[in-house]
């Protein structure tokens, strides 16, 4: 019996970026005994020693991890943020996961630790280029795991988002500063706030 599986207590898990997402993702492998190792350059050390997290630089982070997770966000300081470099730190057994954002990665060169093998395989939720061509050399490989940017795709989330965008616009209509704005410099404008009668 050929045994596929891996066990993660005890495993290191490497996270880099620890925002919301990123604190989640800790907590849940802290739960499974994983040894958390983080990046993030704004957080500190006693916010991640709380949740039961070890902050590290960045290459201690690839050459330690048995799992690295990408959770930061795209902005121009973190394009290509991970490249051959980073990935040449990694364990030849270690796995590398990325549900963030693709541009956050430079996929060539993790097309080419995967099919070197110089690292034991990869989870991949989002590319460079969405959806990923057919001809992509990635759907080549056996070492990796590629869904279509779906990773948070269940019915669970698209009803508590139906009723945060509801609350949202609720919130809005009698006046009240809604909880999840995204741009809130547009509601700090001297303009009267719209209500229901002027719907």
């Amino acid at each position: 019996m050929k045994l596929k599986g891996i066990g993660l207590t005890g495993k290191a898990l490497g996270i880099l970026g620890l925002g919301a997402i990123g604190k989640e993702v800790a907590r849940r492998a802290v739960a499974f005994k994983m040894d958390v190792i983080a990046h993030d350059p704004y957080v500190s050390r006693e916010k991640a020693e709380r949740i039961g997290v070890r902050l590290v630089d960045k290459d201690t982070l690839f050459r330690e991890a048995d799992f690295v997770s990408i959770h930061v966000k795209v902005e121009p300081k973190t394009l290509a943020l991970v490249g051959k470099r980073e990935l040449e730190l990694m364990k030849p057994t270690a796995f590398f996961i990325n549900t963030a954002r693709g541009a956050i990665v430079d996929q060539k060169a993790l097309y080419r630790v995967l099919k070197e093998r110089r690292i034991a395989g990869a989870a991949l939720d989002v590319f460079e280029n969405e959806p990923l061509k057919p001809s992509d050399p990635l759907l080549d490989l056996d070492n990796v795991v590629l869904t279509p940017h779906i990773a948070g795709a269940c019915y669970d989330n698209y009803e508590k988002a139906s009723s945060i965008v509801t609350r949202g616009i609720e919130d809005y209509l009698k006046g009240v500063r809604p909880q999840h704005v995204v741009n809130p410099d547009v509601l700090d404008k001297k303009e009267d706030t719209p209500s229901a009668k002027t719907l």
